[in-house]
């Protein structure tokens, strides 16, 4: 009873914070993401007699904690569609860093589930939409974002009230031209993306947020039908400054941002007012994406590199939805 899946994280566009149930990880609005196909989490889950408690293993170490209970809601819900109750070991690797910034959260619950739900046995088709959608429901248990990245490309995520009425699914995949150049600024985030979210249901700008959402999510849908790279880049950059401004006037005035943050949106916008169309947009963290068009890529990266403080600078097109691998981690 083993199996593996490799699932990709996600950007937020019109960014998820704020939730209306902690355990079952509901959503106070509707949120619309892209996967990055650049960086990718594969996960081996094995259902197994030989262990007497659930283990994950996460870049080759052993993970307890929050992390681990969030994981074991994942793997109930699978062990009771399955109708087993054998403990798992779960194995993890990712292939980009993690806690700055990057989402590695939704990719990994998304390989869990996927990965556990095979192993378990159970009948999903990870080419079939509708068993797609299924699945996120169970990885958001983990993570929200995790069930935007089970159903890959262009993604939304369903607010709702009830468990099984919250989902993610498919607006387009890559054949929005979208290309995202990621400057990875090495700091790790203050806090949690968990507590980050609670900082901003605490904002007295919280409600003027809840109330510009269904505008924002209305537009970016329409963006995105019509391959509208440059005002999908913009109100994803608007976005960012809303969520940010929000997370900043909550109760510990939280800054996520480093000098190379904000180093790297001055020159976003002096590459934009040389005629270079891209736009930054950062989740909750100090890294940054910036969304353009090919034509653009070769000078973005080549202006990013020389700002202080970014380590790394990853390329990527839209990614894809989970999807099963034959070689396991173990």
């Amino acid at each position: 009873m083993k199996a593996t899946a490799t699932a990709h994280p996600i950007q937020g566009l019109i960014k998820y914070h704020g939730k209306i149930d902690e355990y079952w990880r509901l959503p106070s609005h509707n949120s619309i993401s892209v996967n990055v196909a650049s960086l990718k989490t594969t996960t081996t889950v094995e259902f197994s007699p030989d262990y007497e408690e659930d283990i994950l293993i996460v870049d080759g170490r052993r993970v307890y904690g929050g992390a681990l209970e969030r994981a074991k809601r994942v793997l109930d819900l699978i062990r009771r569609e399955a109708g087993i109750s054998l403990c798992a070991k779960v194995c993890s690797v990712n292939n980009f860093p993690t806690d700055v910034g990057l989402g590695s959260s939704s990719s990994g619950f998304a390989a869990l589930a996927a990965a556990a739900a095979l192993a378990a046995g159970l009948d999903y088709d990870l080419d079939d939409e509708e068993d797609l959608q299924r699945l996120s429901r169970i990885a958001r248990v983990g993570s929200g974002s995790a069930a935007r990245s089970v159903v890959g490309g262009f993604s939304e995520w369903v607010m709702a009230t009830s468990h099984e009425a919250s989902y993610a699914y498919r607006l387009a995949g890559d054949e929005v031209p979208l290309y995202m150049v990621i400057a990875v600024i090495p700091s790790v985030k203050d806090l949690p993306t968990t507590e980050a979210q609670r900082e901003t249901e605490a904002s007295p700008l919280y409600w003027a947020r809840l109330a510009y959402i269904p505008r924002m999510l209305a537009e970016m849908r329409r963006a995105i039908a019509e391959r509208d790279v440059d005002r999908i880049g913009e109100l994803a950059e608007t976005d960012t400054l809303n969520l940010h401004a929000v997370t900043m006037t909550g109760p510990g005035r939280v800054v996520l941002w480093q000098p190379a943050t904000v180093a790297v949106i001055r020159e976003v916008r002096r590459m934009r007012a040389e005629g270079i169309k891209a736009y930054f947009s950062i989740d909750t963290g100090a890294t940054v994406y910036i969304n353009t068009h090919r034509e653009f890529v070769g000078e973005v990266v080549r202006r990013v590199r020389k700002v202080e403080g970014v380590s790394r600078v990853i390329v990527s097109r839209v990614g894809g939805p989970v999807r099963e691998e034959r070689r396991h981690l173990f």
